[in-house]
């Protein structure tokens, strides 16, 4: 059995086997057959490709033959075009000269009209006909062009160097001469007064240096001296107002030179208040400024007194114990000139003899008031022979009823202010 069937499997394989080669055989063939169809495919497009190229060739050939045609059409057109520009150029050129020669011959015309009185249109006929005219035995030689023209270039020449001939050249020669006498004796002046100016401004220079330096010392000496004003104000420390050092220009650089000129130079404060060293008067606070401004101030009014000197809010920036040295020194120079000094200090509204200030009593009505301390007691009472000793307030004679009745009631707030003041500066003086 076991060989039976190994033998059934051997014919079943067998007959596939068989099977397997028919299928291959089959499609050999047709292999055989499409390779066979493309090899007569391929001759023929070979055939038809050989035939394509001959007839590329032919129509090459037949292209450059047209190339060649159109470029000797286009050497010929392109020379063709290059004559007719040249013609149209000689043509134009032939056209202006004929235009140049017209207006010559106008000019001609003109000129010979207006210089000969002949006019050539008219005369022309008959001046050809007599040089044509052998009739009478008078032979007219002709003009020779060469040495006549000759001549008339001579002459041309001969008259532009006279120039334009004028009329009134005598007149203006007169008139040009006296204009010019005029003007010299108008710079002779200039002169003058340039010699006389340059004289004044060198003794003005010489005079401005001397009184600026005698009032610069004073005022060196008034501002930072042993008993100088920022001395005075600051209680010590230490204080100088120089001369700065002139700043020239040197091959295009700034430089700091060691020469002063009293009138160029510029004007440099050094302050210095007990116990500090500032470099520079930037580093002060704004009440050491304002103090060393004040002690400069004072000093020129000191170097230079006047009757009034007006003082508006210096001391704003200044506390109690300033504002107390600020009024002390003011004392001093009140003795010789009037300070007048706006101020909102309370501290130196005390150290004033007169207060003059602006009140509203009614709404939106401004009204100014007067108030001298020594006529006001502790109380803040104004004295009474004060009050009778005052001006009367201008007034337009109103209606007394009307009076009556718009009279403010007095508010008390004028007389309680003014009592404040008075015990603040007892206090003060007290302290």
């Amino acid at each position: 059995n076991a060989t039976k069937g190994q033998r059934d499997d051997t014919e079943r394989q067998t007959a596939l086997a068989q099977r397997h080669i028919e299928r291959t055989s089959a499609i050999l063939d047709e292999h055989q057959r499409v390779a066979k169809e493309s090899m007569e495919q391929e001759k023929e497009a070979h055939a038809q490709i050989e035939a394509y190229e001959e007839d590329a060739a032919a129509k090459l050939s037949l292209v450059r033959e047209n190339a060649e045609h159109v470029r000797e059409i286009s050497d010929r057109l392109a020379s063709v075009r290059d004559m007719a520009e040249a013609f149209q150029r000689d043509f134009h050129a032939i056209e202006l000269a004929k235009r140049e020669t017209e207006v010559k011959r106008e000019n001609i015309e003109e000129r010979t009209l207006e210089d000969l009185g002949m006019d050539l249109v008219y005369d022309y006929p008959e001046y050809r006909h007599m040089m044509n005219n052998d009739d009478d035995g008078v032979t007219i030689e002709r003009v020779e062009i060469d040495p006549s023209q000759a001549r008339v270039n001579v002459l041309k020449s001969e008259i532009k160097k006279l120039g334009n001939v004028n009329i009134n050249s005598i007149e203006e020669e007169s008139n040009l001469s006296e204009r010019n006498e005029d003007l010299i004796t108008q710079v002779k002046d200039i002169d003058e007064a340039r010699i006389k100016l340059a004289t004044l401004i060198e003794k003005l220079n010489v005079a401005s240096r001397t009184n600026f330096g005698e009032v610069f010392a004073s005022i060196q000496q008034e501002f930072g001296g042993r008993n100088g004003m920022f001395r005075r104000l600051f209680g010590g420390g230490r204080a100088e107002v120089r001369l700065m050092p002139l700043v020239k220009e040197i091959d295009g650089q700034k430089v700091i030179t060691d020469e002063i000129d009293l009138l160029e130079s510029g004007i440099e404060v050094i302050a210095k208040p007990p116990g500090k060293e500032p470099r520079s008067i930037n580093q002060l606070s704004g009440g050491e400024k304002t103090m060393t401004a004040v002690a400069m101030l004072l000093a020129i009014f000191r170097s230079k007194p006047s009757c009034f000197c007006v003082l508006d809010e210096v001391d704003a920036a200044l506390d109690e114990a300033n504002v107390g040295r600020f009024c002390a020194t003011l004392d001093i120079f009140a003795k010789q000139s009037r300070f007048i000094v706006i101020t909102h200090n309370k501290r130196t509204m005390q150290a004033t003899d007169k207060l003059f200030g602006v009140t509203m009593q009614d709404r939106g009505v401004s009204k100014r008031v007067e108030v001298r301390f020594d006529q006001v007691g502790e109380d803040g009472h104004i004295d009474a022979k004060a009050i009778k000793d005052a001006p009367p307030e201008p007034t337009d004679a109103p209606d007394p009823e009307q009076t009556k009745a718009q009279q403010p009631i007095p508010s008390g707030s004028l007389r309680a202010a003014l009592a404040s003041m008075r015990s603040d500066e007892k206090s003060a003086h007290t302290d």
